[in-house]
């Protein structure tokens, strides 16, 4: 489990736990902003309720979690895909 994220502009790549489907993340102080790529809605979550039910470091996931990651475009070309520029990516 991850114990502490670095304050980040930067958006990044998480897998839920509960159904290992992908999510966008940056880790702002004691919260963590959350972009669910399907539907685009962005929520904010405190940092101990995001480490517990997203897997964010590659290294730790199994081989099956690994494969499902690597397939998620970056923020960048999701962001480009809906077609929204601007904002801080990763």
């Amino acid at each position: 489990m991850v114990k502490s994220l670095a304050t980040s502009n930067f958006w990044e790549v998480a897998l839920r736990m509960s159904d290992a489907s992908p999510v966008y993340y940056r880790h702002l102080g004691d919260a963590v902003d959350i972009i669910d790529p399907e539907t685009g809605e962005m929520q904010s979550a405190p940092l101990k309720i995001f480490q517990a039910r997203y897997c964010t470091l590659y290294q730790q996931m199994p081989d099956s979690l690994r494969a499902k990651a690597r397939e998620v475009p970056s923020f960048r070309e999701w962001q480009a895909g809906r077609g929204q520029t601007g904002g801080s990516n990763g």
